[in-house]
C-alpha cells in the first residue's frame, strides 16, 4: 500500500456511493473526473464468469468517473474487495476535474484476470450507470454504458440484493 495514495478514481460500479460506502464508509466524493489516455472494458472476468469494469491503455481514451478522497486506514478494505494482487493491480494516474488536475490511484485488472467478450449481469451495468448519472457524467458516455449488452444473472437472490442496492440514495 503506497501512503499518502489517498485520492481514489473509480470508474465502475463503485460510482455508486452506496455500493462505495459499503465496502468503505468514511469515502468522501470530490466529483466527476477523467482519465486521459485509456478506455473503459469490461473485459475483467469475475468468479461467476461475468464480466466486470476494467480499464485499457489507449492513447487517444477517455475514462469518465468519479474521483474520492479514502481515509488511509481504509484503504487496505477497497484492496480486499477489489482482490488486489489477485484480480486487479492498482495504479496511480492522473486524473482531470474541472480545470485542475490530481494524483490519484485506480485499479486495472491483472493480465491473468482479464478475457474478450465478456458480459456484465444487468445489475453490475446498472450500478455503473447510476453512479454515471449520480456524478453528473457527460450523457454520451452515460448512454454507451447504458447500452452494453448484458448477460442473465441465474442467482436470482444475488440479483435482488444487488439491484436493491440501486434503491439506495447517494
Amino acid at each position: 500500500m503506497r501512503v499518502g495514495a489517498l485520492l481514489y478514481f473509480a470508474y465502475g460500479s463503485n460510482l455508486w456511493l452506496p455500493r462505495l460506502r459499503r465496502r468503505v464508509p468514511g469515502v468522501q466524493p470530490l466529483g466527476a473526473a477523467l482519465l486521459r489516455g485509456f478506455s473503459l472494458r469490461w473485459h475483467k472476468r469475475s468468479h461467476d464468469g461475468s464480466g466486470k469494469c476494467g480499464i485499457a491503455v489507449d492513447e487517444g481514451g477517455i475514462v469518465h468517473g468519479g474521483l474520492f478522497r479514502i481515509p488511509p486506514p481504509q484503504r487496505p478494505r477497497l484492496d480486499r474487495v477489489e482482490e488486489l494482487g489477485v484480480g486487479y493491480a492498482d495504479l496511480d494516474v492522473r486524473v482531470e476535474t474541472g480545470s485542475a488536475a490530481h494524483a490519484a490511484y485506480t485499479y486495472v485488472a491483472l493480465p491473468r484476470a482479464r478475457a474478450e467478450g465478456l458480459r456484465p449481469y444487468r445489475w453490475y451495468r446498472d450500478l455503473v450507470v447510476a453512479g454515471a448519472r449520480w456524478h453528473g457524467l457527460p450523457d454520451p458516455y452515460v448512454r454507451q454504458l447504458a447500452d452494453v449488452a448484458v448477460a442473465r444473472d441465474l442467482d436470482a437472490g444475488r440479483s435482488r440484493r444487488e439491484r436493491a442496492s440501486l434503491a439506495l440514495l447517494p
